[in-house]
């Protein structure tokens, strides 16, 4: 039985990666453990932008429920429901329908722009100093509008963003081209997010964290966990196909993998896993300078070092079922289309990705202690905004192993908010 002093972080992706490195920074000796190679998992595939209060409004709303029926029942639409996972699924889309009441979503946005509000700035202190400060930059991001009504249906959301300080400026015609000259003509109206920022490596920050977290002594395990305990005097214990490893502080912070680590000490989480797609054109380049949303579709694109990623919508079907065929090829298809040279992206190779978003009906994600034990602590939940919360998630849960005060109030995001 081998032991491991101080913190295990169990979960090596992009979040578990930032609490890794900012529990370095508070003196904790710390372990990642994780089944995979680093980095590889969700956190790699994701669209690279590092967003701040501009995606503070949860997903469910009145808005999505009364599009819903259409939705579904496009197999490639921006929301699907794999019809085999219903029965698992509906107890998730009761409580998803019951967070989209007006206040109840209000109240959400509130809370999670205490969050989102320093993401960017988490980042600039974790990147300080380290070769990862190259892979980031700070030119916002665009959603554009192909037609005027599109634009005005989303006013409503744009309201609600002013009022919780978002910055961002309404564009017009010729000034999303003078912007984003490499985008198609035909695209109406625009708004500028300028607090976002974006990687244009997600993989390669992730290892470029992990270079900084094995130059600070930190240890990387493999090893594929199934449960975890805590033993008499409250230390943790990590089952796995290597063994059983103790630890005198855990972290689990596994993704869409969580809820069920979570059952394994007695925590009922309603965690599903919205399955996101991309289509990767290796190697092309599309002159894009920031990342690029459609309105109208959800759809993104974002120009990589490795070439142009274009991804996003929604599908429900559990961590099991296979990727659906075809689906990355709609996005791509859409995306293409958004670009001044469409003939060109499409005469490149292509790669397709499928990855799985944790996310809790509430949309707001699961950070601080657990409810009984002393030395368990739970950093996962994220939904869409891995990548933008995983240094501030880092930050937090640094403090708090550290025995500080938070400087936000965690009790919203509490792993236990949803019952025993």
């Amino acid at each position: 039985m081998t032991r491991t002093g101080g913190v295990s972080v169990l979960g090596a992706g992009v979040v578990g990666i930032c609490c890794a490195r900012f529990l370095q920074k508070e003196g904790f000796d710390v372990t990642l453990i994780d089944r995979d190679e680093p980095g590889t998992g969700t956190s790699s595939g994701n669209l690279g932008m590092i967003c701040s209060l501009e995606t503070s409004l949860p997903l469910p709303s009145m808005r999505v429920l009364c599009g819903a029926p259409k939705m579904l029942l496009d197999p490639y639409g921006a929301l699907v429901v794999r019809w085999r996972h219903l029965p698992h699924l509906l107890p998730w889309l009761a409580r998803f329908v019951r967070n989209a009441a007006p206040s109840r979503r209000w109240g959400h946005a509130q809370v999670m722009a205490t969050l989102m509000r320093n993401t960017v700035m988490a980042y600039d202190s974790l990147i300080e100093g380290s070769s990862a400060r190259g892979l980031i930059r700070h030119d916002g991001a665009v959603v554009v509008y192909e037609t005027d009504d599109g634009f005005a249906a989303d006013a409503g959301e744009r309201a609600m963003l002013k009022r919780l300080g978002a910055d961002f400026d309404e564009l017009e015609g010729a000034a999303i081209h003078d912007l984003e000259p490499a985008l198609a003509p035909n695209f109406v109206r625009g708004v500028h997010h300028r607090g976002c920022a974006q990687t244009h490596s997600p993989l390669g920050l992730s290892l470029a964290l992990l270079d900084d977290f094995r130059r600070d002594g930190g240890t990387i395990r493999r090893a594929n966990a199934s449960a975890i305990s805590v033993d008499a005097g409250q230390s943790p214990v990590i089952e796995t196909d290597c063994g059983a490893i103790p630890t005198e502080s855990l972290v689990v912070s596994c993704g869409a993998w969580s809820g069920r680590l979570a059952a394994s000490v007695g925590l009922k989480v309603p965690l599903e896993a919205e399955r996101g797609y991309h289509m990767a054109v290796p190697g092309f380049d599309s002159g894009l300078r920031r990342p690029i949303i459609h309105g109208e579709s959800n759809i993104g694109l974002t120009q990589m070092i490795e070439g142009l990623r274009i991804g996003g919508t929604v599908e429900l079907a559990g961590l099991e079922a296979p990727p659906t065929p075809g689906r990355a090829q709609r996005i791509y298809d859409v995306g293409r289309r958004m670009l001044a040279d469409p003939e060109h992206a499409a005469t490149a190779a292509l790669s397709d990705w499928m990855g799985y978003r944790p996310t809790l009906p509430d949309y707001l994600p699961a950070i601080g202690p657990s409810p009984h034990h002393a030395n368990l602590w739970f950093a996962f939940g994220h939904q869409h905004v891995g990548l933008s919360l995983a240094a501030r998630t880092g930050q937090l849960i640094a403090t708090l192993l550290a025995g500080r005060s938070p400087d936000i109030d965690l009790e919203p995001f509490r792993v236990d908010r949803f019952g025993p």
